[in-house]
């Protein structure tokens, strides 16, 4: 009768449950006191119910009576068979009263819950990182104890997650069995191919409260976010590096490693990168993925693309305090603050060199790992190229091959005749005695031209000189050269 009174007599003294039956209650102070006197014959497992080791002994006898009517999936049980039917009926009974999120399983609600009031319960005893589910900490726990528990049969791939090795059997399997009925997209799970269809959609639910930013994603919005926090956690032991994202973090790592796993089969290129090598490979192809849908831009790259889009609708809402400069994202004017303070925090740990930008950086690092089995019999340089040896050579005879038509200027090199040609054709100029080029015995000098400058910049680097003889010596910074002195 109490099922239709609802009468609960039975209380716990510990936490106040209650129950309507003595057996219940009775179950529920096991699991105050820690009892567990069901324990399983074939493991480890213990539990506090009877009921529960039978659910537990169907995982080693492996036996799935349930089966759904609608599609191959079968069940040990008749509750997660009922719970599967919600796949296939769409119902949600699970729902957040903070906001309209829905699921089919309640575990998914209290997790999403934690999204609102911002608790971690879950915390990492190396690093203290926090986590809102102790499965999603297990999988960082594998990080520090370098743990890939999950191979594939048929390959040598080891990984630390399942989910990276689902992904990695498409490669063996070249199965994709979520598509897209508005493009020829396909995934590997349900959930990539919702994310996927909120491109047709246009749909951004997750807004920043501090610009107008707003994504598809929610993981997408909290690493924005970090733009207007400055909240760098992931930070490098070798350099003063830090970045708001462990793959940057992991990606920087191998300038100090030299590590270059990933190779062009066409050409040999390596890269630290697989991103950077699927780019490259666009070079043999001629595939630019990433097209402009207002002209007939093309790219392969989607940051490219990005930028690209601004020329249309020239939206520059981040503009200087200190001069007119206006610029379509705030990391852009960050950058750009950096000609009006000077400041250069990229620096080299193998040598002086500092920039403002880190793509800059990148480049000159190469210098240093970069093989060079060429080198110069007369000193110490030595280049990745044998062809820059040669041009190094000229420096020792002082051979100069390349003349001027209009003034009989011979040059030690090309680019240093280009950038010659350069100051005749220029509004600015330089002048004979600026530039330092050897003149022939009785042609004409620029002399005339003393008044007026031009300024020639490097094409890797923010550096820039009235001098095309200080350029060229510039340039052998990011080729590796050593300067003589």
């Amino acid at each position: 009768m109490r099922t239709h009174t609802g009468e609960k007599p039975f209380s716990c003294a510990l936490c106040g449950y209650t129950c309507s039956t003595r057996s219940s209650i009775h179950r529920h102070v096991q699991n105050h006191t820690g009892k567990k006197p069901f324990s399983c014959t074939e493991c480890g497992y213990a539990s506090a119910r009877s009921s529960t080791l039978k659910r537990h002994m169907i995982t080693h006898t492996g036996d799935k009576p349930f089966k759904c009517s609608e599609c191959d999936y079968t069940g040990a049980l008749m509750s997660t068979l009922k719970v599967h039917m919600r796949t296939h009926t769409g119902e949600k009974p699970y729902n957040c009263e903070e906001c309209g999120y829905a699921s089919t399983y309640l575990t998914n609600l209290k997790q999403h819950l934690l999204s609102h009031t911002g608790e971690k319960p879950f915390t990492c005893t190396v690093c203290n990182c926090t986590f809102t589910r102790s499965s999603t900490l297990k999988q960082h726990f594998r990080t520090h104890t370098g743990e890939k528990p999950y191979s594939c049969t048929e390959c040598n791939f080891t990984c630390a997650l399942s989910s990276a090795l689902k992904a990695h059997m498409v490669i063996h399997t070249n199965q994709k069995p979520f598509s897209c009925t508005e493009c020829s997209f396909t995934c590997l799970y349900l959930s990539g191919l919702k994310r996927h269809a909120k491109i047709h959609t246009g749909e951004k639910p997750f807004g920043c409260t501090e610009c107008g930013y707003a994504s598809a994603r929610l993981s997408h919005l909290k690493r924005h976010m970090k733009i207007h926090s400055g909240e760098k956690p992931f930070s490098c032991a070798e350099c003063r590096y830090a970045s708001a994202r462990l793959s940057h973090l992991k990606r920087h790592m191998k300038i100090h490693t030299g590590e270059k796993p990933f190779s062009c089969t066409d050409c040999g290129l390596a890269s630290a990168n697989l991103s950077d090598l699927k780019r490259h490979m666009f070079t043999h192809t001629g595939e630019k993925p990433f097209g402009c849908t207002e002209c007939g831009y093309a790219s392969i790259r989607l940051s490219h693309l990005k930028q690209h889009m601004q020329t249309h609708t020239r939206v520059r809402p981040f503009s200087c305090a200190e001069c007119g400069f206006a610029s379509e994202n705030l990391p852009h004017l960050k950058r750009h603050m950096l000609t009006h303070t000077g400041e250069k925090p990229f620096n080299c740990t193998e040598c002086g060199y500092a920039s403002t930008s880190f793509s800059h950086l990148e480049q000159h690092m190469q210098t240093h790992i970069r093989e060079k089995p060429f080198s110069c019999a007369e000193c110490g340089y030595a280049a990745d190229r044998l062809s820059q040896v040669k041009q190094h050579m000229l420096t020792h005879t002082s051979e100069k091959v390349y003349c001027c038509t209009e003034c009989g200027c011979v040059c030690a090199d090309l680019s240093t005749h280009r950038l010659h040609v350069q100051a005749h054709n220029s509004e600015k100029p330089l002048s004979r005695t600026e530039c330092g080029f050897t003149y022939s015995s009785g042609q004409p000098s620029l002399d005339a031209t003393h008044n007026r400058k031009v300024y020639f910049r490097c094409t890797k680097c923010s550096f820039t000189t009235k001098l095309p003889a200080r350029l060229l010596r510039h340039r052998r910074i990011h080729n590796g050269e050593k300067l003589l002195s």
